[in-house]
């Protein structure tokens, strides 16, 4: 458990980091509002995601078949969610990543 604790908290310097080096290169209004519109862009592709999942997951079970696969899929979509609250850029890689890995596991 701490070693989640001291990630969380070394990747949140991370970012402070970065966002003061980006703020200083194209201002403080840019900045800002780039990170508004991606945490905007993000939550919506999850929510998207989500309904997704959730129609899948109706359809397997009108056809009396297990979700299975529609529910691993939720629960990546979940870690992603998660790894996009965390206050970290680098956080939003790491759910690209699992969204990638959900992606070829589809397929």
């Amino acid at each position: 458990m701490p070693i989640f604790f001291l990630l969380f908290i070394g990747l949140s310097l991370i970012k402070v980091y970065f966002l003061i080096e980006v703020c200083s290169i194209i201002g403080a209004v840019p900045t800002i509002t780039l990170s508004i519109l991606c945490a905007m862009l993000c939550a919506w592709l999850v929510r998207c995601q989500g309904f997704g999942v959730l129609m899948r997951v109706r359809d397997s079970l009108a056809r009396d078949e297990v979700p299975a696969l529609e529910l691993l899929d939720g629960a990546l979509l979940l870690v992603t969610s998660l790894f996009l609250l965390l206050p970290s850029g680098l956080d939003h890689n790491s759910a690209h990543l699992v969204q990638s890995r959900r992606r070829r596991s589809l397929s």
